[in-house]
């Protein structure tokens, strides 16, 4: 089921997927992403630790296809990494999305899927914390086989 299930049956669950318990706050900002020619994104943000203790936060990075050719899930986690914070400091995270990343498996082909289109990034500390969103497009589908 988990967080994926929950969404499309508009399920609210009492701890959201990613949800951490922590004695502080944070912010995420600037998330920007730089697309390269084989498919490949860049992704960059900053997190600050908002409060007034030393905290421990995970920035999770979700992709969500605009107008998807098949059903999907409203979002799919795509990346996350955890950072260790002091209070008020800042950090500049950077993760990396290859064609896999917005893909889906065709049983026809019996190869990865990415369908060319406009999908949005997501950013936040849980599925249901989302903080930072920008807009991608894949220029052209992409093809990987089963062992990439």
């Amino acid at each position: 089921m988990g967080y994926r299930g929950y969404e499309h049956n508009h399920v609210d669950p009492q701890y959201p997927f990613g949800f951490g318990l922590s004695y502080t706050t944070f912010s995420f900002r600037n998330l920007k992403s730089v697309p390269a020619a084989d498919g490949h994104f860049t992704v960059t943000f900053e997190v600050t630790n908002t409060g007034q203790r030393a905290g421990a936060t995970v920035a999770q990075l979700y992709a969500s296809a605009v107008s998807p050719k098949l059903e999907r899930p409203g979002k799919e986690l795509k990346g996350f990494q955890r950072v260790l914070l002091q209070p008020g400091e800042t950090k500049h995270l950077t993760l990396d999305l290859n064609a896999r990343s917005f893909s889906y498996f065709d049983v026809k082909s019996a190869a990865w899927q990415a369908d060319a289109g406009n999908y949005h990034l997501l950013l936040g500390d849980s599925s249901q914390d989302i903080q930072q969103k920008v807009l991608i497009q894949l220029p052209r589908p992409l093809t990987t086989s089963v062992s990439e």
